[in-house]
């Protein structure tokens, strides 16, 4: 097989046979080149983590395992929450046609997905709700946003400063 056409799987496989028979430098060379190529490869990061463990640096694997848990995490997030790091612009319907026939002092009660996602980041993605006596909610599923952020506070409009992430009325 050509090196010059070699895939992060083929790093991959690679380095685990040289994993396998105790060669834990050529396994750790020949990670990193894949990582050079493929930065984003989580397999990549996890092999790199157990090899250096098997050289004993203990530090240089954590930061590894640490590096492929956050790529594992974006990847997650960006295929169930759709988030991204440069979100869509929103599109016009009739572009030069439409016009905000809104009366100016009155704001929409949708919330955009760039608020919920800015609100969901701050949150850590549970319920914000404080009780009186200090504890906060522990829930994290079925969040909902209420209908109106900025609308109901007059505030700047976006609704990041007021919108908490609340959990939804259950069905008794």
């Amino acid at each position: 097989m050509s090196d010059a056409f070699r895939s992060s799987d083929d790093f991959d496989e690679q380095a685990h046979q040289l994993y396998n028979e105790g060669r834990y430098d050529d396994a750790v060379a020949l990670l990193r080149e894949g990582l050079s190529l493929y930065p984003h490869a989580v397999e990549l990061h996890i092999g790199l983590a157990y090899a250096q463990l098997a050289r004993e640096e203990y530090a240089w694997a954590r930061r590894s395992f640490e590096r492929a848990l956050t790529l594992l995490l974006e990847k997650v997030e960006k295929a169930k929450l759709g988030r991204t790091d440069r979100p869509r612009r929103r599109r016009s319907i009739r572009p030069g046609t439409d016009t905000d026939v809104r009366e100016p002092g009155l704001r929409s009660r949708h919330v955009p997905q760039e608020v919920k996602d800015a609100v969901s980041r701050r949150d850590a993605d549970q319920c914000a709700y404080v009780s009186p006596a200090g504890k906060r909610c522990t829930e994290r599923t079925f969040l909902e946003f209420p209908p109106c952020p900025g609308v109901c506070e007059r505030g700047t409009g976006d609704g990041r400063e007021h919108l908490p992430s609340l959990p939804a009325p259950q069905p008794i």
